[in-house]
């Protein structure tokens, strides 16, 4: 970051609240800063970041991927998550209780903010789990039971209008209490 502040002759506090998005900087100085950016061929690491701020800026979805539309699920998370400048880590949930608990922990390994994670048996995370990471549980029963109940050729527009709109409650829910209660993940 030195050699950006350098070449855009401004300090690395500044180069850092252009690279934050927190203000307090020209707009003249902006444009000097991205362009030295672009220049010197800068890439902001967000694992650095993730040190200093306590936040990763990642979500994880966990999402069974037989007889569930999780593409549909899926693909309306990542969008909305890029939309707040947060990636998405994906991991498979099942109808396994051990292994729904090794995708849980490898998402909290990996540092994530907030979690998605469907699975038709309600799974109990353990305590210090909950205390750090806000969790959204989706039960796929509810989206997959519209092909159940009826020709799946036929509703298949319905079930993907179902499973993107709990995509998006879901991904819009778990951003809210992201914000509201950012729990470090230490």
């Amino acid at each position: 970051m030195d050699d950006v502040a350098a070449v855009a002759g401004v300090s690395g506090a500044t180069v850092s609240r252009v690279l934050n998005g927190t203000g307090g900087v020209s707009v003249s100085t902006k444009h000097r800063v991205e362009a030295a950016l672009t220049s010197v061929g800068y890439h902001h690491n967000r694992v650095a970041g993730s040190l200093a701020g306590g936040r990763t800026m990642m979500i994880g979805v966990a999402l069974p991927f037989q007889g569930f539309p999780a593409s549909t699920v899926l693909g309306v998370v990542v969008r909305i998550a890029a939309n707040h400048n947060y990636a998405v880590l994906v991991g498979e949930s099942g109808n396994d209780p051990s292994s729904n608990l090794r995708t849980l922990n490898s998402f909290i390994e990996r540092r994530v903010d907030g979690i998605i994670f469907a699975a038709e048996e309600v799974l109990v995370p353990p305590e210090p789990l909950v205390e750090k990471v806000p969790l959204i549980f989706l039960d796929p029963r509810r989206i997959t039971g519209y092909l159940a109940q009826s020709n799946p050729t036929e509703n298949r527009g319905t079930l993907s209008l179902h499973a993107a709109r709990m995509g998006r409650q879901s991904a819009e829910r778990l951003l809210q209490a992201i914000q509201r209660d950012p729990k470090p993940v230490l």
